[in-house]
């Protein structure tokens, strides 16, 4: 019985080192590739906007500086601003944000308190062009938690 026991164990060590040996970390073909070449095309959307939708948001109390961006999805034809709103105050605008584009980190117009608060992020967009028509937008209830 410990023959076989020894035998099993000398296989699996054989099996392990083969399977670490030939494994083959890379892209097939090995050769080095820009990230361009190797990521897949965006599809474009053309009927309809990609918004990001959040249930809560997470802020730092007593500071109007945050850490938190948002972003305009790539596969979006069409530019996007981003707005906090809570009891009708604009606590932040966003810059208006190309396809792909982040915002800068989020300046709040005045610090809040510990707590949750019931606000709006609200999407406005326009036409990705020299015109930059408005276009259809959205109002998402969330939830600001402020730590």
């Amino acid at each position: 019985m410990l023959i076989v026991f020894a035998v099993i164990a000398v296989v699996a060590v054989i099996v392990a080192v083969w399977a670490i040996a030939t494994r083959n970390d890379g892209p097939p073909g090995n050769e080095a590739q820009s990230p361009e070449e190797t990521m897949e095309p965006i599809e474009k959307l053309t009927d309809t906007i990609a918004l990001p939708q959040f249930a809560w948001l997470y802020l730092k109390a007593d500071t109007i500086e945050q850490t938190l961006t948002f972003d305009n999805p790539p596969q979006n034809y069409v530019q996007l601003r981003v707005s906090i709103v809570l009891d009708d105050e604009t606590l932040w605008e966003s810059e208006l944000l190309k396809p792909g584009e982040s915002s800068e980190p989020v300046v709040l117009t005045r610090p809040l308190k510990t707590g949750e608060y019931g606000a709006n992020l609200v999407y406005t967009c326009f036409t990705n062009d020299e015109e930059m028509n408005s276009l259809n937008g959205a109002n998402s209830p969330i939830t600001l938690k402020v730590q």
